[in-house]
């Protein structure tokens, strides 16, 4: 299940986002931290065995939905990692907690 974000796990996720994406597409950490604060902005993790195997961001700026920033740890890229999520739970995650403003 999708476990959104906070400064308490924060520390947990980021080395998650340093191994996947490029220094020229990745925030600053502090940048990232002050994110969190943002009323718009969501970070969410998914874990695996107790720790952050993948994570993504939203942007909900009013009737609008931007999801950025999917990262999946090494170990379980390119075998189907988000499809299950994906297929299965998104729709439901996506309807109760996001896309109901884009009905």
């Amino acid at each position: 299940m999708f476990e959104r974000i906070t400064e308490k796990t924060f520390d947990e996720i980021f080395p998650l986002l340093e191994s996947a994406f490029p220094v020229t597409e990745l925030r600053m950490k502090e940048d990232q931290r002050a994110l969190l604060k943002e009323p718009c902005y969501r970070l969410y993790g998914v874990r695996r065995e107790g720790v952050f195997a993948a994570t993504f961001a939203t942007w909900e700026i009013e009737d609008f939905l931007y999801i950025e920033h999917f990262a999946v740890k090494e170990e379980y890229r390119n075998g189907g990692f988000w499809m299950p999520f994906w297929r299965r739970k998104n729709a439901r995650w996506c309807l109760r907690w996001s896309c109901r403003r884009m009905r």
